[in-house]
């Protein structure tokens, strides 16, 4: 079975992978809407990435072992 994971860009610029959550609208004054990218762990450990960069995992690896992401 594939593994469903995505990857963005960080406001920062870092690259994470992880799970994705959309939040359409604020939760609390820390937690807004927004595209959010975190490990299984959930929510302290999610990050704020920019809706234009996230991207799904295919399952498949390049010939080097990198793993392909679309749009």
């Amino acid at each position: 079975m594939r593994q469903i994971k995505f990857r963005g860009q960080t406001i920062g610029g870092e690259w994470v992978t992880g799970n994705l959550s959309i939040l359409e609208k604020d939760f609390s004054s820390t937690v807004k809407k927004g595209y959010y990218i975190s490990n299984s762990a959930g929510a302290p450990f999610a990050f704020m990435v920019r809706p234009e960069s996230v991207c799904q995992f295919t399952g498949l690896h390049d010939r080097n072992g990198v793993e392909i992401y679309l749009d």
